[in-house]
């Protein structure tokens, strides 16, 4: 650069100076002010925190449609959420709310399976993130989006429910089947316990099924998982049927299987019966 040159830089900032004018970006600011609960809350039990999100920087939080905020259960009173801590659900708001100085307030259902231990926990919210810790924005302060709210106490639940699974035949000839091809499952799950079972939340999964490929009889995780579901809450005593989708991976080596499937195949839920969770139907040839 010539000293001409660095003579009309000079100018060009002492200008900017004196009127006032920034050479910083505009960004947003996204934080939570507010986060209230119930004092108690059971496990696999849903239950309802609000939130408050606000945009406190100088530009809208107009990147994507929405804003996501996580909710978390926390021993400590630490806004930062830590890998110790549970992440029990996220919700989004319209960023036509979050332009600068705006905020959105929103009820939040939440759901902390049966692997969160019991205690008691602080509510802790933090914006611009999910359960995964997806963070879309690119703020004027990233180290301000959490916040600790109400404490509550996670009880048992003593809800009794109790969920097995079964499989009919499966459509066209599944008898023979090449690996990259789908095969439709009849499944029904049923609940025979007296209380309803939990299904999935908006942002949170109660329990999962998934079906397998088996060389032998006995259905396990070990085995070749070839498709998964998010299962709806059932009254008790009822059964849902529907066909699985369900693929056969490709390079899978060829040879004799069964498919099978586990109803609650992570063990997040309390049931009253453990032992019945699995089941195994036909059996199909891979070639």
């Amino acid at each position: 650069m010539t000293t001409k040159q660095c003579v009309h830089v000079a100018l060009f900032l002492a200008i900017l100076l004196i009127t006032g004018v920034s050479t910083a970006t505009a960004e947003p600011d996204l934080v939570i002010t507010a986060v209230t609960g119930p004092t108690a809350a059971a496990t696999s039990e849903s239950f309802v925190a609000t939130v408050t999100i606000a945009n406190q920087g100088t530009s809208d939080a107009d990147l994507f449609s929405y804003v996501n905020f996580a909710v978390y259960l926390s021993l400590d009173a630490d806004p930062t959420p830590g890998a110790g801590d549970a992440c029990v659900g996220y919700a989004s708001v319209d960023s036509a709310l979050l332009t600068a100085g705006g905020s959105a307030t929103e009820d939040v259902i939440l759901f902390a399976d049966a692997t969160v231990p019991l205690g008691n926990y602080y509510l802790v919210a933090k914006a611009d993130s999910n359960c995964q810790g997806y963070s879309g924005y690119s703020e004027s302060d990233e180290t301000n989006n959490g916040l600790v709210g109400d404490q509550m106490a996670l009880n048992a639940s003593t809800l009794q429910y109790d969920l097995t699974i079964d499989l009919g035949g499966a459509e066209g000839d599944p008898h023979h089947v090449s690996p990259g091809t789908y095969l439709r499952l009849d499944t029904f799950l049923t609940n025979l316990g007296p209380d309803t079972a939990p299904g999935r939340t908006p942002s949170k999964s109660a329990y999962l099924v998934a079906w397998y490929l088996s060389t032998d009889q006995v259905i396990d995780t070990s085995d070749v998982q070839i498709g998964s579901y998010s299962g709806n809450s059932l009254e008790a005593g009822e059964t849902l049927r529907f066909w699985a989708d369900v693929l056969v991976p490709l390079g899978l080596e060829g040879g004799k299987y069964y498919w099978g499937a586990i109803v609650d195949y992570t063990e997040i839920l309390n049931e009253t019966d453990e032992g019945n969770n699995a089941t195994t139907g036909d059996n199909i040839v891979i070639r």
